[in-house]
């Protein structure tokens, strides 16, 4: 049994020589009767051309140069681009070789990964480390150089003839790592590629639906609606005008339908299911809640400090307690924006036993088809069980009046879990009752539409979190101060006089949603100082308390209320 690196190289490689030296022999025999053919005899003799010195010497030079790279460092940068350049030629060019073996003889952990050369970057790097912390370091140097390197490989399988096992095609290689922006930006088009790969087959999230589909369903769910309404089998419908003086209603002149009038009539009678309303509602209101880059990893292998593929997302989360109001916020963070939505009447028909939540993916494709209030007429849902999940049970929604008959029936719901998370990653919860108010007052929602046309939607940028915006309230008057102008308003208020500092984008995305929303009644506002501002209102499905945090001194968020869900 070979005993050295490079012993066990000409072993491994023996058997393949033979095969290399026939196909160069037949690839020399392959007619040239056109300039396909030429490319691919020159392909094919290419591929089966070993290096000066044949392939175990090139593979000894390649792991002294990926072994030197990782101790040295003056010149370390340019040593490890060569041992990636004869890496990517050997693994495109060379014979075929069980890199995992090779790893497991040396005694080398290969990293978890999903790029197919993590085991040839291990054998040629190294992959052993004596601390936990060099270990992750090492793990995340690893993968970057797995992706790249399996994006270069790609490359020159697609032109052999450019990159020859030599150290001109070395040369070559690493021109097309120095063109493409070096590993770091390689390791993201390999990651890019493999993404596409994977979402290619699926459907959209979004179900398109067809206009005509949708303006006779809604018609036929109206003309439903009102015969089920009818004081008496024999009544006949008619339309009218009506006398509301808030105490009594009453018909003032009645006019003869026809068809064009009944069905423009029929069409802005809301026919929604209550569930489908519901739903679509709390995840409209839920926008109020933004999700931001957090500090967390998307690759727990990445480099902390310059990570490849980004920070993940602070999904918002939307937990359900029996008997307590929904809870809109998000995970990852210390402080956000929370909204808490109590349920009108109940939502489910069912208990859940537990804190529950949207699981997320599904909740998403859900908020995508129903959020719009355009579009919830569309659809119907229903509960279900959960069938063989941990779920508790899962809310079926769909429509049949898809635009591809295929998405007809296709079921965009949602499962309800419980709450957990393997990696403590729960989203916020925020005590209300600690939020001592100094001040709290109405608007109109009128008067919050108009300012939000008027004022905010125009006086920071969308995700402005670096200026402030100051809050100004007496029991008469409620200033929004910005670095461009300042804005009043009438406010019936009682308390002392107070200010509150918010980031502009929060309190801009939750004035666009109340605009949004269809809010009865008046809007409450409470100020505290250095603890935020609270915004209850009411719908017909909900009432809404939604907390905005204060601007520290420090140029964050608040965290004064909030804590990690508990389960």
């Amino acid at each position: 049994m070979a005993d050295t690196f490079e012993e066990r190289h000409n072993e491994a490689y023996a058997a393949d020589a033979v095969v290399a030296s026939d196909t160069t022999i037949a690839a020399a025999k392959v007619g040239a009767g056109s300039e396909t053919e030429v490319v691919k005899e020159v392909a094919a003799e290419f591929e089966a051309v070993a290096p000066t010195g044949g392939w175990p010497a090139w593979s000894e030079k390649r792991h002294q140069l990926g072994q030197q790279s990782q101790h040295e460092y003056e010149g370390s940068r340019q040593t490890q681009k060569n041992a990636v350049g004869h890496l990517v030629i050997e693994i495109a060019c060379g014979p075929s070789r069980d890199w995992k073996g090779d790893a497991y003889a040396h005694r080398i952990d290969v990293p978890k990964s999903r790029h197919a050369q993590m085991p040839a970057v291990v054998v040629t790097f190294g992959g052993t480390t004596s601390t936990e912390t060099a270990k992750k370091a090492l793990s995340a140097f690893l993968d970057r150089m797995a992706a790249a390197v399996g994006w270069l490989v790609t490359q020159v399988k697609k032109r052999p003839t450019d990159f020859p096992a030599s150290e001109l095609g070395v040369e070559a290689v690493l021109k097309l790592i120095d063109d493409n922006g070096g590993f770091s930006e390689i390791a993201k088009l390999q990651r890019i590629a493999l993404k596409e790969i994977a979402v290619g087959g699926r459907r959209p999230a979004k179900i398109k639906l067809d206009p005509a589909a949708q303006k006779k369903s809604h018609v036929d769910r109206a003309l439903d609606l009102l015969v089920k309404h009818a004081p008496s089998p024999g009544a006949t419908m008619k339309l009218g005008f009506v006398y509301d003086d808030g105490a009594s209603r009453s018909v003032g002149a009645v006019i003869e339908p026809n068809d064009d009038v009944i069905e423009r009539a029929l069409l802005d009678l809301k026919v929604v299911d209550p569930l489908v309303d519901q739903l679509g509602e709390l995840l409209q209101a839920g926008e109020m809640v933004a999700e931001e880059s957090s500090t967390a990893l998307v690759n727990p292998l990445d480099d902390p400090e310059d990570p490849e593929e980004g920070y993940r997302k602070a999904f918002r989360h939307f937990v359900f307690e029996d008997d307590k109001p929904v809870v809109i916020a998000p995970i990852l963070v210390s402080s956000s924006v929370i909204v808490r939505a109590a349920p009108i009447e109940p939502m489910f028909g069912r208990p859940l036993g537990k804190p529950c939540h949207f699981r997320t993916r599904e909740r998403r494709i859900m908020e995508t088809n129903i959020a719009e209030p355009a579009r919830r007429g569309a659809f119907s849902a229903y509960v279900e069980d959960a069938g063989d999940t941990l779920g508790v049970f899962r809310i079926v929604v769909t429509t049949e009046v898809a635009a591809e008959k295929t998405d007809n029936g296709r079921n965009v719901g949602v499962l309800v879990e419980p709450l957990r998370s393997a990696q403590d990653n729960l989203p916020l919860a925020i005590d209300l009752d600690r939020f001592n108010v100094q001040i709290e007052g109405n608007v109109s929602h009128d008067l919050w539409k108009r300012r939000h046309k008027d004022y905010v939607a125009k006086s920071h940028k969308e995700d402005d979190t670096k200026t402030v915006q100051k809050h100004s309230f007496t029991t008469t008057e409620w200033t929004i101060r910005s670095a461009k102008k300042n804005d009043r308003c009438d406010f019936q208020g009682s308390g002392a006089a107070t200010d509150v500092e918010v980031f502009p984008a929060d309190f801009k995305r939750v004035s666009e949603v109340i605009t949004s929303l269809p809010v009865i009644g008046e809007i409450t506002v409470k100020a505290a100082r250095h603890i935020g501002l609270v915004i209850a209102f009411s719908t017909e499905h909900f009432a809404y308390e939604v907390y905005i945090p204060a601007r520290t001194t420090a140029g964050d968020r608040t965290a004064a209320l909030l804590l990690p869900y508990s389960v």
